[in-house]
Parts: C-alpha cells; structure tokens; sequence
C-alpha cells in the first residue's frame, strides 16, 4: 500500500514532510528557490545534468554551402530531432545559436537528418567535432546526396529530407522547422541511443509489447 506524504505550501515553495516507512518512502529532495536572477546558470548547470538523464536517438543534420569551388557539404551530429506536425510534415531541430552548421543551412535552405544505428557511434562522435574536422571526415564516410535536397545521407536506420520552414531564437539555442519533402527507412539494426553522455545499444524489442498509438494525444 502506497505510503502517505504531507504537502505543504509556503508561497513559492511546496515541501514534501518525509512520508512513513515503506515501499514508496524515499521522497525527492526539494531545494530552496532563490530569485531568477541569481540562479539562472546555476540552473542552467543542474538542467544539464539532469537532460542526460533522458535518453534519445542520435542523428546526423547535413546541409551544404555552394561556392564558386563546388558545394561544400557539412554535417553535425544532433540528439534533438522531434516530430512537429504530420499535416503539414514538420520536424524540428535545436541548434546552438552562433553555429556554422546553421549559417550554412539558412544558406541552402536545404538539410537532410540520418537516424543512426548502433554502428554509427563512431560517426556520431568524429561529428560532435569543429567544423574543419567534420569536413576533413565527410569524404571518408559512406553517404549520398539525398535526391530531393542535395544533402548528404547517411548509411543509417531512416533518412527524412527537408526544406526550412521557420526557424526561432530560444535562449542560447535556436529552433529550426524543417517541412520534409522525402524520407526512406531500412530497419537492419537497432537504433543508437544517447544517454548519460555516452552512445548505447538497445536490446531487441519485446515480443509482447503493446502497439504504438497513430493517433494524436491531446
């Protein structure tokens, strides 16, 4: 039987009285809030830690520059791919705000995101670098211009390309809307997973487990 706790409120606090032994005893630990000025990177700092908790896929953005010299591609590793819309087909991105990535990609217009599977954490990680080693690295990796946008796709999991749609500043980050004009999938291995900094495989799905909802969830 779930044990009981008292809640009480003091204005901008809520405390949480420690509850009586039992299966359901060890409560959270609730500090004090301070004004939002003082607090704001020391928050900032607790956010970080506590997202690593949240484990993602991992994918690759890649968009491209053209130059008198050819088109130069560029391609970044990101964790933050979310389905916006699938009438219109929308999908979002965040990105930090002085990127080059995103200077390149608002000069195209154009960009393609790859899944990766669980062999692609080396991909993954040589990505996470400084643009000049991401571009050192591209030539080297199995990938293809992606028919309806130009930009690179990768041997991955599945493959969406797109056409930005909007994109909005978000304190240090900036969100890009992307409509998607194509997409492919070819599930051969599981997805690679990011969780606690690191890149982990999943285990095979459970036979039993319950279907997916289609529909939207209000």
């Amino acid at each position: 039987m779930r044990s009981r706790s008292t809640v009480r409120s003091t204005g901008t606090l809520v405390w949480y009285d420690q509850p009586a032994a039992g299966p359901f005893s060890a409560a959270p630990e609730f500090r004090e809030a301070r004004p939002l000025s003082s607090r704001g990177s020391a928050v900032g700092h607790e956010l970080g830690k506590v997202i690593r908790s949240f484990a993602t896929g991992v994918c690759v953005a890649a968009t491209y520059t053209d130059t008198p010299d050819g088109r130069r591609h560029d391609a970044i590793t990101v964790n933050s791919l979310t389905s916006v819309s699938l009438e219109p087909p929308l999908i979002c991105i965040c990105l930090p705000g002085n990127s080059d990535f995103l200077s390149a990609l608002r000069s195209s217009n154009l960009w393609a995101v790859s899944i990766l599977h669980t062999g692609g954490d080396e991909v993954a990680r040589i990505l996470e670098s400084d643009r000049q080693s991401r571009m050192a690295a591209l030539p080297s990796l199995t990938a293809a211009p992606g028919p309806s946008t130009g930009a690179l796709v990768l041997d991955c999991l599945g493959w969406l390309e797109c056409v930005l749609r909007d994109e909005f500043d978000a304190g240090d980050h900036t969100v890009v809307i992307g409509e998607v004009l194509a997409t492919g999938a070819q599930e051969r291995r599981s997805p690679l997973i990011s969780l606690h900094g690191r890149y982990h495989a999943t285990g095979a799905p459970r036979t039993a487990a319950p279907p997916v909802p289609t529909g939207d969830i209000r």
